[in-house]
């Protein structure tokens, strides 16, 4: 076989591999999203006081659920669901006893940064950090 063709063959190996691999890595719309499983926590400060949330998370589908705790002056058990899309996510914190407090905000791979609303929050800023 001729140099040149042998030559022109592997220019056009090596332009399928290129436009193969630029064709990884999702849909083309963007970065792909965190998924939101693993552990997190955060501490919450408003009116005057601190608290510390941790949060055990699972999703599939972007739909969250999990465990937690607020530690303050007590320990109190919580239950998380919520949503996740792109990166915005919406999570509804439950406890027995409580009104439900509603997080919203936005999620990348190492923290997740919102306000909290209900059950005598009003617009408290967070940040919820995963835990390594």
């Amino acid at each position: 076989m001729p140099a040149s063709r042998v030559r022109r063959i592997g220019q056009g190996l090596a332009l399928v591999t290129l436009l193969g691999l630029a064709g990884c890595g999702g849909d083309g719309t963007g970065p792909s999203e965190p998924a939101l499983t693993g552990n997190w926590a955060g501490t919450i400060s408003a009116s005057g006081g601190t608290a510390d949330i941790s949060m055990s998370l699972n999703e599939l589908n972007g739909k969250v659920s999990g465990t937690g705790e607020l530690s303050g002056a007590d320990t109190v058990p919580l239950t998380i669901n919520g949503t996740h899309r792109q990166q915005q996510v919406s999570l509804t914190i439950s406890s027995a006893g409580f009104a439900p407090i509603q997080f919203v905000g936005s999620a990348d791979q190492g923290s997740m940064t919102g306000t909290l609303n209900g059950s005598g929050f009003v617009d408290v800023d967070i940040t919820i950090a995963r835990e390594q």
